[in-house]
């Protein structure tokens, strides 16, 4: 795991939890010099990453629709074409359809 990767998936596992009372890092977030507790740290967080791997709108539908067309490692679809809310959020901004239809079908889920 490289340092982007591991500051994305600890990222993710601070905004899973409920609260920082019940984080599992050792002192929480708090930034420490100790080389054994950064390798714990690093330990937890691939530990956890593992466990709960990113779910994308795509990977979704895909379960539903295993044919779907996909154009460049994104589905063809619009987003706009039937997502009001995304449309009156971030219709068209100044980025190509291909761009727009990526960052939409990858954007994380529950």
């Amino acid at each position: 795991m490289d340092a982007v990767e591991y500051l994305k998936t600890l990222a993710r596992m601070h905004n899973k939890q409920a609260d920082c009372a019940h984080c599992v890092l050792p002192n929480g977030c708090d930034i420490t010099k100790d080389a054994g507790e950064i390798k714990k740290r690093v330990e937890i967080v691939e530990k956890w990453g593992k466990k709960n791997p990113i779910v994308t709108r795509q990977m979704k539908f895909l379960e539903m629709f295993p044919r779907a067309e996909i154009t460049d490692g994104a589905l063809s679809f619009c987003p706009n074409s039937f997502d009001p809310g995304y449309r009156e959020e971030k219709s068209c901004r100044n980025i190509s359809c291909g761009e727009c239809r990526e960052e939409y079908w990858s954007e994380e889920v529950e």
